[in-house]
């Protein structure tokens, strides 16, 4: 009984340091902006700010897509081409030093062969923090089978592939971006945007010593840390 007692109170300091560190992502689904869609979908160009949370940019600008149109992991979705490479980018509170992981899920739009005989059904995404620690990431429409209303008989099974994006912070806030690479309106598809820890900080005993020291270490190692005496976040400057 006095083992579960403590491990409940090591289980509710790391909850708590999970949550006074963690990145978080505002409107990660795309359920909240202007203009609404319309006719399934709306247009928003590079500078517009009725995406709530998120900067638009590019050329081509982005289109949320509404689900009666394809599916979501809510009621929307965002097409990152929406006349040619588009990006979204959002600036989030992190911790020097630390690492974080983004998720998300990834499909890319099918249409194109229906417009476009040589439309490339290979849809790609660069993820970047703070315009560095680049990853691509791709879709191949034609290899997954995805559809939307227009396609499949008019089903709409788009079929998403989930993706983690990993990168270290350098500052108290980073800039996370999410940039096309097809230059055409039948682009990469984006939804279901988050972020979690993957290190943490504690504040180290120095076996014993007065002075204590600031520690990167994985989160599944904060238990232990803290059960032997060390403390969750940095150490108090000295």
């Amino acid at each position: 009984m006095k083992n579960f007692f403590v491990f409940a109170i090591i289980a509710t300091f790391v909850s708590l340091f999970t949550v006074t560190t963690s990145a978080q992502i505002v409107n990660g689904s795309f359920e909240e902006g202007n203009p609404v869609p319309s006719g399934f979908f709306a247009g928003y160009n590079a500078g517009d700010s009725g995406l709530t949370g998120w900067t638009v940019g590019g050329p081509g600008g982005i289109e949320v897509i509404d689900s009666g149109y394809w599916s979501a992991t809510g009621n929307r979705s965002v097409d990152l081409s929406g006349g040619g490479i588009g990006s979204l980018s959002q600036t989030i509170t992190t911790v020097p030093g630390l690492t974080y992981t983004v998720s998300f899920d990834m499909s890319g739009n099918p249409e194109g062969p229906y417009f476009n005989f040589f439309d490339d059904p290979v849809k790609s995404i660069v993820v970047t923090a703070d315009g560095g620690q680049s990853a691509t990431f791709s879709y191949d429409t034609i290899a997954e089978g995805n559809t939307s209303t227009l396609t499949g008989s008019g089903s709409s099974d788009m079929m998403y592939s989930a993706k983690g994006y990993t990168f270290v912070a350098s500052g108290t806030t980073t800039e996370l971006a999410f940039t096309s690479q097809n230059a055409n309106a039948f682009g990469p598809v984006l939804d279901n945007v988050s972020i979690t820890n993957v290190t943490g900080q504690v504040c180290h005993r120095n076996n014993g010593a007065s002075q204590r020291k600031t520690l990167i270490v994985g989160t599944a190692a904060i238990p232990a840390h803290l059960a032997h005496g060390d403390t969750a976040g940095a150490c108090p400057a000295q």
